[in-house]
């Protein structure tokens, strides 16, 4: 017990090293020589991992953004790009929707929240499913908004992610893509 108890604090401790040693590389050292630091292909790599974890949360926004615009103008593979960040995004969201279907499920069915759910649930119902499914690819895949505003308000009210998940996979890579050849096109 008391083992298990010093690997978590060890592991904490390595995760808080890490996040404050990235935070002050990003202060200190300008996008261009960290590219040279770690080198074109590892961006990759990267790309993936911030947009799996950054994608999780309604602030990360901009520096995912960012992190793509930044890749793109230092000179990445495009399609790499499109491939690992629409992959991390697409993760992350699936994942997302997926822990608030089923956070939906532990609300007590006799409580004022379960009810006004319920009848929200049952207006959604009404709504044909294909203006629902083009709706949220517009959302997901042309607005800079977060997509947890979205996936929050449809999974809580009850549609099925076996309905949506073809939606946000295509809608985030859509929105990669559109992010990728706008830079480009600037370029």
């Amino acid at each position: 017990m008391v083992k298990k108890r010093y690997y978590k604090i060890i592991l904490f401790t390595l995760f808080v090293i890490f996040t404050i040693l990235i935070i002050l590389t990003s202060f200190y050292i300008p996008f261009d020589e960290f590219i040279k630091i770690i080198g074109i292909n590892n961006s990759y790599i990267i790309t993936f991992f911030v947009f799996l974890f950054g994608g999780l949360s309604s602030f990360t926004i901009g520096p995912l953004v960012a992190t793509l615009i930044g890749f793109t103008l230092a000179g990445a593979n495009s399609y790499f790009l499109i491939l690992f960040a629409g992959t991390g995004l697409a993760l992350s969201d699936l994942a997302f929707y997926f822990i608030i279907q089923e956070g939906r499920k532990i609300i007590p069915k006799k409580t004022k929240l379960f009810k006004t759910l319920r009848k929200i649930e049952l207006k959604i119902e009404k709504i044909d499913s294909r203006f629902l499914k083009l709706f949220a690819f517009i959302y997901i895949a042309f607005t800079p908004l977060p997509n947890d505003v979205l996936n929050t308000s449809l999974a809580i009210s009850g549609v099925k992610l076996k309905n949506l998940k073809w939606t946000i996979i295509f809608g985030d890579f859509c929105f990669i893509i559109v992010i990728v050849l706008s830079t480009r096109a600037l370029m």
